[in-house]
């Protein structure tokens, strides 16, 4: 699967700010509000979250997320092997405002 194909998945959805819509990365912001439909989106791509909100990392986690700066407890990681290469989403809710920032990056996985 694409980011390309990804992106076709959430075009209804509205997004608070993109940052980076490339065919290996996307950086967008997107409303609280519509975290259930991004949740399902993500499901449906991923199958379950490999790392919860409320969860704290471990060492393979960082690892994954190493070129996105890592995750942290309060944040969710989705991934899977696609094609040879490695496929996430990560949510990164904001502490204060109603948003939260979605990274989606297709990558060649490290060794762990």
């Amino acid at each position: 699967m694409s980011l390309t194909d990804i992106m076709r998945k959430f075009a209804h959805l509205e997004i608070y700010q993109k940052r980076q819509m490339g065919e290996d990365f996307i950086d967008i912001a997107v409303y609280n509000r519509d975290m259930p439909a991004w949740q399902d989106i993500m499901l449906e791509i991923f199958g379950e979250a490999v790392k919860p909100a409320g969860v704290d990392p471990t060492d393979e986690h960082q690892e994954l997320t190493r070129p996105y700066n890592g995750i942290c407890a309060d944040q969710t990681l989705f991934f899977k092997e696609t094609g040879g290469k490695a496929l996430l989403a990560m949510f990164w809710p904001w502490q204060e405002d109603p948003y939260t920032t979605i990274k989606i990056g297709l990558y060649n996985k490290p060794s762990v």
